[in-house]
């Protein structure tokens, strides 16, 4: 549609997901699961930058967040990126000016009344599990050695997986700081609540 406007040569496009999807590589199914798994969390981003930019094709391998989307957008358009937006501004790395940052990057699930957390640093990716009194479970991988995350190394690697642990709890105080900061939600209608229910992105009797 693009093309047939003749807008497709200076239009910025972004395609990616917003999870992975599971087919029985590791047991289960879908992306309803306890698990913040590689195939879970590991999703495709393709950049579309206006012909006029002139960037030449390439691959980038190093890891980026989801969260980086809005800031990035703004940033390339030249617009103001509001200061408690998650993220980082990677337009550099859009252009093929710059690398993508080397920094602890979170991703977050709720599943059966628990906060579910993963934390990618290089290579290592940790697993944590905050049920709703508290409890925590955790479980360290090394990709560069176990891509498909199936050892956990958390006892052998204590050091490792306190510090990941801890990048967990900066996020979530983070997460917390700003929501105190945010104005009152609206509340649901009850349809909307129902659809949201029934998709799993509400508890039933506990809220989102």
């Amino acid at each position: 549609a693009l093309a047939t406007q003749g807008r497709w040569d200076e239009s910025l496009v972004w395609i990616l997901s917003d999870h992975g999807e599971a087919f029985g590589e590791q047991g289960f199914v879908g992306h309803g699961t306890a698990s913040l798994q590689p195939v879970l969390i590991r999703v495709p981003l393709i950049v579309k930058p206006p012909r006029s930019w002139s960037v030449a094709p390439r691959e980038v391998d190093a890891p980026v967040s989801t969260w980086d989307l809005m800031p990035t957008i703004l940033g390339l358009l030249g617009l103001p990126i509001p200061d408690d937006a998650f993220g980082e501004d990677l337009a550099s790395v859009v252009r093929g000016a710059a690398e993508p940052p080397v920094r602890d990057l979170v991703a977050w699930s709720p599943w059966q009344r628990a906060d579910h957390y993963a934390v990618v640093r290089e290579s290592a990716l940790l697993e944590v599990q905050i049920a709703a009194d508290g409890t925590r479970k955790r479980r360290l991988f090394d990709l560069a050695t176990d891509a498909d995350a199936q050892s956990d190394v958390a006892p052998q690697r204590a050091a490792l997986a306190a510090a990941l642990e801890a990048a967990v709890d900066r996020h979530r105080a983070l997460e917390q700081e700003r929501a105190l900061a945010g104005t009152a939600a609206t509340p649901l209608d009850p349809a909307a609540r129902e659809r949201l229910e029934a998709l799993g992105y509400i508890d039933a009797e506990t809220g989102p």
